[in-house]
């Protein structure tokens, strides 16, 4: 494989950041391009949480060893303190229960990438990423194109048990193309307007240009306290034009308006499986859902 594939079938990256009193971040690489990125328009946050965490700042891009913390970028305003609007209403137009179902045969795509597990198929009531093979990263994406443009986007995750083994990420991405035609084509990935990562008890909302020195922007962050909620923990994202309402596992929404998100969304959802070192458990989507 030459050096443009190995880069376009790069594994995603998680970067997390803890800072004291803070939420935990998430810096997800994409495979790096040309070209410069920064926030070069207003963003408008808000959160009925005050674990939301906004920031306007460029996502640092970390080079070091997985496993390795970056810091949190600063905002370069402070964050709005108007109320939440409220949420629109957008049906979920499709549903997939992996409690009952197998993922359907027509009008989805999946690949799994990286050298730590093959595979991502349903199994045991959800769906899964595959067998370890080696002590590595791996990524499993599945996704669908909808007839018009993403306006909401979720899942139930099933998030490995806390103990000597580390949960695997999630992600959910609203892309303006096929992520999975670009990996299998080694070419490099799609811009996405939406891009939500998560851990157990925290997550992170990005928008993606993967042609930018810097391609992923950190847009907000949320922590939350999931010692009550056990593992299965369901997020939903819903969109309008350039605003995004997230509702995490605790119920809090959070609200941010960015012009990347309207611009850089398209009809394309996908949800993937993450994990960024070998000894990390996989995550499980339990249900997903989209409008």
């Amino acid at each position: 494989m030459g050096e443009s594939g190995g880069r376009a079938t790069q594994v995603v990256v998680v970067v997390l950041a803890a800072l004291v009193g803070a939420a935990a971040v998430f810096v997800v690489l994409n495979p790096p391009g040309a070209g410069g990125s920064g926030l070069s328009r207003d963003t408008a946050v808000e959160s009925s949480s005050p674990a939301g965490s906004p920031s306007g700042a460029a996502s640092p891009i970390d080079e070091e060893p997985l496993g390795s913390e970056a810091p949190v970028p600063e905002p370069t305003a402070p964050p709005t303190s108007d109320p939440l609007t409220p949420l629109p209403d957008v049906p979920r137009t499709l549903e997939v229960d992996f409690t009952t179902q197998d993922l359907p045969r027509r009008g989805w795509s999946s690949i799994s990438v990286g050298e730590g597990r093959t595979g991502i198929a349903r199994a045991d009531g959800a769906l899964r990423h595959g067998e370890k093979v080696e002590n590595a990263p791996a990524k499993g994406v599945v996704e669908t194109e909808l007839e018009a443009p993403v306006q909401r986007i979720g899942a139930e995750i099933r998030f490995a048990e806390s103990g000597f083994s580390p949960s695997g990420f999630v992600a959910l991405t609203i892309s303006e193309a096929s992520v999975v035609q670009a990996l299998e084509a080694e070419q490099p990935l799609p811009r996405s307007g939406v891009r939500l990562v998560a851990a157990p008890g925290r997550w992170a909302l990005v928008v993606v240009d993967p042609s930018a020195e810097a391609p992923e922007t950190l847009l907000l962050t949320g922590e939350f306290d999931d010692a009550n909620l056990g593992r299965s923990q369901s997020y939903d994202v819903r969109r309008q034009e350039g605003t995004v309402w997230v509702t995490d596992p605790s119920g809090a929404t959070s609200q941010i308006t960015d012009d990347r998100i309207a611009d850089w969304s398209g009809a394309v959802a996908g949800w993937e499986l993450i994990e960024t070192r070998g000894d990390q458990t996989p995550a499980a989507f339990r249900g997903i859902w989209a409008g």
